[in-house]
């Protein structure tokens, strides 16, 4: 490392050194390369520590695959069966052992607790990977409310009574008849 560097880019880049994450050694080497004075004297540093970075992008992306949904500390992709346990044992410390709890369960309860919070099935499909909007479909069985408050928040015949409003379907009906 050159010696006339500033300290604030040696102050940064020890940062880096100490850093074992990944993704923050990352962004830190990054910010480093800000601090660094561009001239002659810095160009093989600069270069050394982009070739570093391009390694390091490598290596993020060889352990997080594009099905990755959880990462440790690290920036390790958890494996299911790691994260089985972790669900266990958040529910003993919960004391909710009696509660049928599991990675599955808490999917389901997410891609629910979407629908019921106005996300439509489509946008499920997409965000949760699945192939077939069957699979959505059978995730998130709506319930006869849901279908009549969706119908009720989207029916352009129920906006009709709200001409010149950005309400979106707060009328009723009562026009109609």
């Amino acid at each position: 490392m050159p010696a006339n560097l500033p300290a604030e880019a040696r102050h940064k880049w020890n940062e880096v050194t100490l850093t074992k994450n990944p993704e923050t050694k990352l962004q830190l080497m990054d910010e480093f390369l800000s601090l660094v004075p561009k001239h002659k004297g810095t160009d093989k540093l600069c270069g050394q520590v982009k070739r570093q970075m391009a390694q390091l992008r490598e290596e993020i992306e060889k352990r997080v695959t594009s099905n990755t949904v959880f990462i440790d500390l690290n920036g390790n992709q958890i494996k299911p069966r790691n994260l089985e346990r972790i669900v266990s044992r958040m529910q003993r410390r919960a004391d909710l052992e009696d509660i049928k709890l599991s990675p599955h369960v808490l999917r389901h309860t997410a891609a629910t607790m979407a629908i019921d919070n106005g996300l439509d099935v489509f946008s499920l499909q997409k965000m949760f990977g699945w192939e077939q909007l069957q699979t959505a479909m059978r995730y998130v069985h709506m319930s006869g409310k849901r279908i009549e408050e969706a119908a009720k928040r989207c029916s352009p015949v129920d906006s009709l009574n709200n001409r010149g409003t950005k309400s979106r379907g707060r009328g009723n009906w009562e026009h109609i008849y």
